[in-house]
């Protein structure tokens, strides 16, 4: 960017921004002779569009591979800023991504102008740990897994977790139990925290029409389980995180 184009973009009433389907407010996109396009972390949004206003802009091309297409100059009127100068818009893909923009100035004010577009993608990988996070704490909260003790046994109760579970799964283990004292004396009964596993001992299966199981003959000390359910092709459809009770008779 030379002096003469520098001094056009400096201009007040300008501005370059984009907006999405879910942001709808304009996020302005213009630094060190840049503009930066970032996905939103939800990768499903669409409806980029790009929008440059400024009153010393002719025409504005958006170049992919050495092809240009022309923005789509709006009338003020189709926004809220009347002050500001009619817009060029331009809608953006990140599945199609455009190289730079350029920009033509009215009257020869100064040489045509290169902007690069530099488009920042989410962490694809992140937004679907995310998306199958938020679906198994939906699956089981519908599972309602739980447990009660008794004399040396313990219960596990369930139910499906959504229509494709065709069997529970449980993994027992023996754990080291972590104790509170709620009272601040250690002369006063102590509560189970929680746990940390040291090993397996044993694993149980119940069909999908089986929604409760026991497990009998466990000694007293600190236990932990984790309970998922599966697909009949052994997908997991939904696992809890390791839990920890205390057979205390």
């Amino acid at each position: 960017m030379d002096k003469y184009q520098a001094s056009l973009m400096n201009t007040g009433n300008s501005f370059i921004g984009y907006v999405n389907d879910k942001e709808p407010s304009l996020t302005k996109c213009f630094t060190d002779g840049e503009i930066t396009i970032t996905q939103n972390a939800d990768i499903t949004v669409a409806g980029y569009i790009l929008y440059i206003a400024h009153p010393c802009i002719d025409q504005v091309f958006a170049v992919k591979s050495g092809k240009r297409f022309a923005f789509n100059l709006e009338n003020n009127t189709s926004y809220s800023n009347k002050r500001l100068p009619k817009r060029f818009a331009f809608p953006l893909s990140f599945s199609d991504k455009i190289d730079h923009v350029l920009i033509v100035f009215k009257n020869n004010l100064a040489d045509d102008l290169i902007i690069p577009v530099k488009f920042i993608d989410a962490d694809k990988e992140l937004y679907y740990k995310n998306l199958a996070k938020e679906r198994n704490a939906r699956r089981l909260e519908q599972a309602q897994f739980k447990h009660s003790t008794g004399t040396s046994l313990v219960n596990f109760y369930f139910q499906p977790c959504c229509n494709d579970c065709a069997r529970t799964e449980i993994d027992l283990y023996l754990a080291k139990g972590y104790f509170s004292h709620p009272t601040g004396s250690f002369t006063a009964t102590s509560r189970l925290s929680g746990g940390k596993i040291e090993q397996l001992i044993g694993k149980y299966v119940a069909d999908r029409d089986t929604l409760f199981k026991s497990v009998s003959g466990l000694a007293r000390g600190v236990y932990g389980y984790k309970i998922r359910q599966l697909d009949a092709k052994g997908n997991v459809l939904c696992e809890s995180d390791v839990s920890f009770f205390q057979i205390t008779q």
